[in-house]
């Protein structure tokens, strides 16, 4: 979705009287890479959006209340495992085609370069004897579009 608030209001708009909308989003701590990866591309004057509108349980409540939606539910469920440093570090790559980070592509080479030498450094300073923590903190938003009176 290019406009998450557009969309909802969108939806809100098309769903049946008392109909209910379910969605799954990621806290602004989930996959460490991702989490690294935007502090080191601020850096650089790029701007990533992850999770930025639906990062914390109060931003998914507002996001939806603010679409119209009543009776908004919000739950979350931590998951996460651990994960290698190598794993990690391997993440850059597949990172560059994705196509949120497509920001990126305003860097020059030597910039990438050096973002990638940041990124891998953050990474190792958060590696302990498990690994790396791979925090998977799951939002289940649920809101609801009244019946008409």
């Amino acid at each position: 979705m290019t406009n998450l608030p557009a969309d909802l209001r969108l939806w809100h708009r098309f769903l049946k009287p008392d109909g209910l909308i379910g969605l799954c989003v990621f806290a602004e701590t989930a996959f460490i890479s991702g989490v690294v990866l935007k502090r080191v591309a601020q850096r650089y004057g790029v701007s990533l959006m992850f999770s930025d509108l639906t990062g914390t349980e109060k931003k998914c409540y507002t996001l939806l209340q603010e679409s119209g939606f009543e009776d908004v539910e919000v739950k979350t469920e931590q998951f996460g495992n651990y994960i290698s440093l190598s794993e990690t570090k391997g993440t850059w790559e597949n990172s560059l085609k994705h196509p949120l980070c497509r920001p990126l592509e305003q860097l020059s080479s030597e910039q990438l370069q050096q973002a990638k030498a940041e990124y891998s450094a953050e990474i190792e300073l958060l590696v302990t004897a498990q690994g790396l923590w791979n925090d998977i903190t799951t939002f289940f938003v649920l809101g609801r579009k009244r019946a008409a009176n």
